[in-house]
């Protein structure tokens, strides 16, 4: 049986951030992650599947303004003491050329396990980078109820969050490739709409029984209960370019938790649109991020992803307002302005022609914390 480790109070949120190490002159993916990791003060750091890729993990927060401190000041030491060994870091779901039959697997249990039980081309391809973001739940139920209810805003946080158009140098005409890569797995992409964690419960467990899974974390949907630490997990992100879009982002999805909290039991907040529905308004958003159209859940029409986005923001005003998040607020309208990293990066590539610029442009906007534009 699967139990849930039930939170004392809701809507604690935590952050997991993929980030990539890069040689400061090449800028390409270096396999320096045990290097960096022994020698760095910064003791929430962790390793990931592939040496060129390290994780932050933050504490659980009650408030953004938490968050911003952890965020500013994580990123500050990682960067002056990664100088000296003539690294610097990148916050996009791909690297605009790097390979990724040259990433090296990190030599631990659980992922040369992962390496022989599935795919190893197609693990292999999962050598990108995404943002994870943990909502604290009262129980196994009260999360199944946000699940359900986040499985509507993948395609915006798709959109917000979108920063891999380029993989092994070529633009792939998508906003973001990176969540493809997971679509090949049965156990990645969309998941399914359950009624009561029961119902999840006889799921997962036939998962384990028949080897679909080793354990809870074989499960790589891009929303999924996570058990063991009583939290949503909200795994759809591309790693979010700049300190400013993570924080913009990350407090969209609590307030968005807020405003779902105080409406649990009205119909339209329990819509629940059908399969084809999910899937389509997710493909769209790959495709073209805010410009996509999106199709409303009641499915009687569409609209473009940005204004959808937009009027959300305006419904929650009084949730920012309450928790004196106003200025997240503002500065996810401003994401809407200037556009999501992949379409900076796309601009940048057409100013110069050079994917090394590119680059350079996501080094740097992850050492300002901002956007480039």
């Amino acid at each position: 049986m699967v139990e849930f480790k039930r939170n004392p109070v809701s809507l604690t949120f935590g952050v997991e951030a993929e980030f990539q190490i890069l040689d400061q002159h090449s800028l390409d993916l270096v396999p320096r992650a045990e290097e960096l990791l022994s020698q760095t003060s910064v003791k929430s750091l962790s390793k990931e599947l592939f040496k060129s890729t390290i994780e932050l993990v933050s504490p659980v927060c009650q408030q953004i303004s938490e968050m911003d401190k952890f965020f500013a000041s994580s990123y500050a030491t990682l960067q002056q003491e990664s100088r000296p060994l003539n690294l610097c870091f990148a916050a996009t779901g791909t690297h605009p050329f790097a390979h990724y039959s040259e990433r090296q697997v990190t030599p631990t249990p659980r992922y040369h396990a992962l390496l022989e039980q599935k795919s190893r081309w197609l693990l292999r391809r999962t050598a990108v980078y995404g943002t994870h973001i943990h909502l604290g739940m009262r129980s196994g139920d009260e999360c199944i109820r946000f699940h359900n209810f986040f499985l509507r805003f993948v395609p915006h946080l798709i959109a917000l969050s979108a920063s891999s158009p380029y993989w092994h140098g070529l633009d792939t005409d998508l906003a973001a490739c990176r969540p493809t890569m997971f679509e090949s797995f049965p156990t990645g992409a969309i998941p399914y709409h359950f009624k009561t964690w029961e119902e999840y419960q006889n799921l997962v467990e036939k998962m384990l029984r028949f080897g679909s899974i080793r354990d809870l974390k074989d499960i790589w949907w891009d929303v999924r209960p996570s058990p063991e630490q009583g939290t949503l997990e909200i795994r759809i992100c591309d790693s979010i370019a700049s300190r400013m879009e993570l924080l913009a982002i990350v407090a969209f999805i609590q307030i968005l938790g807020y405003w779902f909290d105080d409406h649990q039991d009205d119909e339209n907040a329990n819509l629940s649109p059908p399969l084809w529905v999910l899937r389509e308004n997710k493909w769209r958003a790959l495709k073209d991020g805010m410009e996509a159209f999106y199709i409303l859940p009641d499915t009687s029409e569409s609209c473009n992803l940005k204004d959808e986005i937009t009027n959300w923001l305006q419904v929650l005003v009084p949730y920012y307002a309450e928790r004196n998040a106003l200025k997240y607020h503002e500065d996810l309208l401003s994401i809407l302005n200037i556009g999501n990293s992949s379409s900076r990066q796309r601009k940048k590539y057409r100013e110069t022609s050079s994917l090394e610029a590119v680059a350079r442009m996501n080094v740097d906007e992850f050492s300002s914390g901002r956007p480039a534009f």
